[in-house]
């Protein structure tokens, strides 16, 4: 299966922060298993 990258920015619900506007962290993943649960969620969420 093919590797993919999960990019991480940064959390802009508390007010403005330096660099939120940049991808903060790159990760990399093999299958969709390895996304947050959050991010699972909403994939499975019908359209």
């Amino acid at each position: 299966m093919a590797e993919f990258t999960i990019a991480r920015f940064k959390d802009g619900s508390e007010g403005l922060q330096e660099g939120q506007f940049a991808v903060g962290q790159r990760e990399k993943a093999q299958t969709l298993a390895d996304l947050d649960p959050t991010h699972k969620q909403l994939l499975d969420m019908p359209g």
